[in-house]
């Protein structure tokens, strides 16, 4: 979060390009939209596309989206933790249930590994997801674009399902990209060329 609420930290971008097909971009992007995560699936996150002022939808339009020429849209990562402490202590009393409902004395290796898939899948699906949100802010006629949040769990999945949904590259903004922005990037390489030492005040 950040961009309309709660502490600003955000990883700036310049966007290389502009889609030309917005009706396709909506297509794409309910392709990407977030899906909730289904009881007894293997995943134990999921991640999407969700409306901007409405995490629990995923109505995307040129109404629901543009702000002007500003671009607004939010990613939403949904996470199922279970500690394995937590795990091993009901694996344990699983196990134990079983040898006195079966009157043995030991689960070979494969029951052990079964029987803890079936007490892990069972507690995660009475278990209600930690949500994750963060924004997209994109200035589509200026190119520059903002994604609220620094942790490499959302910035990562941020980038890949940017480029895919939208067909066009983000280069991070950085003092570089911004100097090949404004005096082209011939110019902007000399920059790399100084020698820092002559911004250095000398001593007398």
């Amino acid at each position: 979060m950040g961009a309309f609420s709660g502490p600003i930290t955000a990883s700036a971008y310049r966007v290389q390009g502009t889609p030309s097909d917005w009706d396709h971009v909506f297509e794409e992007m309910t392709r990407s939209r977030f899906r909730d995560l289904r009881p007894g699936a293997e995943k134990d996150r999921a991640i999407g596309w969700v409306l901007s002022d409405d995490p629990f939808s995923t109505d995307f339009s040129r109404a629901t989206l543009f702000r002007g020429e500003i671009l607004a849209l939010t990613l939403r990562m949904d996470i199922l933790s279970l500690p394995a402490g937590q795990l091993k202590l009901h694996v344990e009393k699983a196990v134990a249930e079983r040898l006195v409902k079966e009157g043995r004395d030991r689960l070979n290796r494969k029951e052990q590994e079964e029987l803890a898939d079936e007490v892990r899948f069972d507690l995660l699906n009475r278990m209600v997801p930690t949500i994750k949100l963060a924004e997209l802010v994109w200035a589509t006629d200026t190119n520059r674009a903002w994604f609220f949040s620094r942790a490499a769990a959302m910035v990562q999945p941020f980038e890949e399902l940017f480029t895919e949904t939208f067909g066009v590259r983000l280069v991070p903004d950085t003092p570089y990209t911004t100097a090949a922005a404004v005096i082209g990037e011939e110019r902007a390489e000399q920059l790399l060329d100084w020698n820092t030492a002559l911004l250095v005040e000398p001593e007398l």
